[in-house]
């Protein structure tokens, strides 16, 4: 199965990391960075017809960015039948609050140090 990554990254400089990366890795044919806000992103995915079995969200914490991509993710169905989303987070009681009130529950939580990842799947 080959598969392919998108990156999206609004820093320039982070950005860049991500590239230095790819091409340590030889992974640049895999991959697409895309140098915006995360809601530019997800709309030039969408209209590029790109879904996704797999997204792993880690926004700026503290930043309210999270459950808000969830939102737009599920509203331009980017996330494929059965697919997961990973969000990373510093706050999870927050995150599972949030995500609560729109009608999302978790299907796994796991802790590594001060970050937490929030697993949400897709059932179709």
């Amino acid at each position: 199965m080959h598969g392919h990554v998108y990156f999206c990254e609004k820093s320039h400089n982070a950005s860049k990391m991500i590239y230095q990366n790819l091409t340590k890795t030889r992974f640049e044919k895999q991959s697409t960075v895309i140098e915006k806000d995360y809601k530019d992103c997800l709309k030039i995915l969408k209209n590029e017809n790109i879904t996704f079995d797999l997204i792993y969200i880690d926004p700026p914490y503290r930043m309210n960015f999270a459950v808000d991509s969830v939102q737009r993710i599920l509203k331009l169905n980017l996330l494929n039948e059965n697919g997961t989303i990973i969000l990373e987070t510093d706050d999870e009681a927050r995150e599972l609050k949030e995500l609560k009130q729109i009608g999302l529950e978790a299907s796994d939580l796991r802790k590594y140090g001060r970050a937490s990842l929030i697993f949400l799947d897709r059932k179709e």
